[in-house]
Parts: structure tokens; sequence; C-alpha cells
């Protein structure tokens, strides 16, 4: 009498060998993007793997926000620049934190 099916240990060996080429695929991703990501860590950023692309994003953008005297405008209802923000329209909290 025969165990399992056909369907079964077909499927099995085609999720073998995805494997397989996604374990193939990611280490030649990894060598090409190897430089950037060195970079990358050397500037603290974060790096974000999507599929065959990287993302790199520095994390002190998290503390940029609009500045709520101006709106984000940079400039006053008077058409003044913001002292808030010095006319960018954001502040840096970071920086807020320090005065």
């Amino acid at each position: 009498m025969r165990h399992g099916n056909n369907i079964t240990s077909q499927s099995k060996s085609y999720s073998h060998l995805r494997e397989l080429v996604q374990e193939y695929v990611g280490g030649l991703l990894d060598r090409a993007f190897a430089e950037d990501d060195a970079h990358a860590r050397r500037q603290g950023w974060q790096i974000i793997r999507k599929g065959t692309r990287r993302i790199y994003r520095d994390p002190r953008f998290d503390a940029l926000q609009e500045c709520v005297l101006c709106w984000g405008e940079g400039v006053t209802a008077d058409e003044k620049r913001c002292s808030s923000c010095g006319g960018t329209g954001r502040i840096n909290l970071l920086l807020r934190q320090v005065r």
C-alpha cells in the first residue's frame, strides 16, 4: 500500500526549491549591497529590505515635526519669518530637548 500522494511530495519539492533559490538570491543581494549597507550602518541609518531592493532611512527624520506656530508654512499670519522654526516650517524635537 502506498502512503502520501504525488501532489504533496511535489509541493514539498517546489517549496524546497523555492527556499534554495531565495537563499541564493538573498546571498547575491547581500554581496551586491554590502558596501551600501556598511555605509548605512556607519551612519546609523535603518536598512529596510524589500524584495530585491534596499531602503536606507535616517531615523533622525522621526524627530522632525510640523511647526504648530506657523502651521508648517515658515511664516506667521503677518508674513514674518516664524521665530519658532526659523522659517523652515518644521521643528526638530531632538534640538528642542537640548535647549
